[in-house]
């Protein structure tokens, strides 16, 4: 009987996967940032529409608050 022969292990070089490990954390290390800096962009564009909406009303209110003292001195006369 013939003795079978098998072929030599495929091995991987130690350094190929070392770069593959430091490919595969820089690349989270870069989605997570990607994340932190869509939500700062998301929440500073809530915050600059909020505070328009918050001049947007004062100046309502100023207008309103002008309107009423013209209409009492109209309505004095």
């Amino acid at each position: 009987m013939s003795k079978t022969c098998y072929p030599e292990p495929i091995t991987v070089p130690q350094q190929k996967i070392q770069i593959q490990n430091m490919f595969k954390k820089k690349f989270s290390q870069h989605t997570i940032g990607q994340k932190i800096n869509d939500f700062l962009y998301k929440t500073r564009e809530s915050f600059k529409d909020f505070q328009a909406y918050i001049s947007h009303y004062q100046n309502l209110k100023q207008h309103h608050r002008l309107y009423k003292q013209r209409t009492a001195t109209y309505f004095q006369q």
